[in-house]
């Protein structure tokens, strides 16, 4: 059995008070079956019983609400009930952090289990997740070989391997191949998945999914793809590109928005679209990203690349396995990218600067904003296009 984790994920230490993009507002904080049943005897810490004018023999449970046949807390104004005046929690402080649901506990960590392969992994809507991440010259993993019991009871739950090949050569393009594009690298990797697509294998046939994979490898059947994808004489209209993710930011920050969720960042963000939007037509739009291009252009070229490989990685294995879904997180991915880019180059425009550290911010809020589950992706795909497996155009239009 194969235990995978990015390098610096033991380096990880949430900084708790001392962060200020805390994890304990804005967002769904699930309670699971057995916090919950803790929590049934447990009372409220007298502070959040004072300030919520409640009797003191009240238990936590008290701001649990059902949703969706799954429980969550009842926030206050966006923030969790729990949370100090200090960014500490009231829990934590009086029952210790074993008391804690288990969202609260192992945020960020996310872990992905199979009969033989676990994928321990630091989601970047953290701040303190992305700073350890650009601190990489180039993203790795570590793996180490353990035996024993498999990780879980159903021992058919196993991961085709011809994924994990995939999954494992994908995110390593994007640092061999330094003179080559984040864009351009995650578009011949939807290139490859889309012709897989296309021999229609059955998803049972690993040899032959593995005698296709092997044939990609090949380093002269991935440089004619990416010179394909590189060539000048087939690249998007910047006027299309910039519509359409001008557009598309719009469509995945409205909601945010109109809730007043992230307010501080997502308002600003989304009313300039908004204002950009008005002025494309004239061409003003087009010269305000020309001039963030003169401005900013690459500089930041290496940290999306990092991005993108810990993407690869950490999201192309779940739990649908076939190549379909695969492809779908790429496209997902590819959306990200797009907002991101799109983002900075708002963030620029508005402020007249962009720093290293504003772009970690950026990225803790577009992927706190965007990391949807599965289920959830694959049904904003099914609303807002034909076929949830796009067509190679839409690909090359966005990044």
């Amino acid at each position: 059995m194969i235990i995978e984790r990015p390098s610096y994920y033991d380096d990880f230490k949430c900084i708790a008070d001392k962060c200020d993009f805390t994890c304990c507002r804005d967002w769904t904080i699930a309670v699971d079956d057995n916090t919950f049943a803790s929590w049934n005897d447990k009372t409220l810490p007298r502070q959040v019983a004072e300030a919520n004018n409640m009797s003191l023999d009240q238990t936590l449970t008290s701001f649990v609400e059902t949703h969706n046949e799954s429980r969550r807390i009842v926030l206050d104004n966006g923030k969790c009930p729990f949370l100090d005046c200090n960014g500490l929690c009231h829990i934590v402080s009086q029952y210790g952090e074993e008391c804690l649901s288990k969202t609260c506990h192992t945020y960020p960590r996310e872990d992905i289990k199979f009969s033989d392969y676990e994928l321990k992994n630091l989601t970047l809507s953290c701040k303190t997740v992305v700073k350890h991440l650009f601190d990489q010259s180039v993203f790795s993993v570590q793996s180490e070989k353990v035996s024993g019991d498999s990780f879980i009871d159903r021992e058919d739950e196993h991961c085709p391997n011809y994924l994990i090949e995939l999954q494992q050569w994908f995110y390593t393009l994007v640092g061999e191949y330094k003179d080559v594009s984040v864009a351009d690298i995650l578009k011949a990797v939807f290139y490859i998945l889309l012709d897989l697509i296309e021999q229609d294998i059955d998803d049972e046939n690993e040899d032959k999914y593995q005698e296709l994979i092997g044939l990609y490898k090949n380093s002269a059947t991935i440089k004619k793809i990416l010179d394909t994808i590189t060539d000048p004489s087939s690249q998007t209209d910047s006027l299309d590109r910039f519509v359409e993710d001008n557009e598309l930011l719009m469509d995945l920050f409205v909601r945010y928005y109109e809730q007043g969720k992230y307010s501080e960042f997502i308002k600003p963000v989304f009313e300039k679209a908004e204002e950009l939007e008005g002025l494309i037509e004239d061409g003003v739009a087009i010269e305000l990203y020309e001039k963030y291009v003169k401005e900013i252009g690459d500089k930041y070229e290496d940290e999306l690349k990092l991005i993108v490989a810990e993407e690869l990685w950490s999201s192309l294995i779940v739990s649908y396995y076939d190549i379909e879904t695969m492809t779908v997180k790429v496209q997902w991915l590819a959306i990200e990218l797009a907002l991101l880019k799109h983002y900075m180059f708002i963030h620029y425009t508005i402020y007249g600067h962009l720093t290293k550290e504003e772009l970690i911010h950026i990225v803790a809020v577009l992927f706190r904003t965007t990391g949807y589950c599965d289920d959830d992706i694959i049904e904003y795909l099914e609303d807002c296009f034909e076929d949830i497996i796009w067509e190679w155009g839409y690909m090359d239009l966005i990044i």
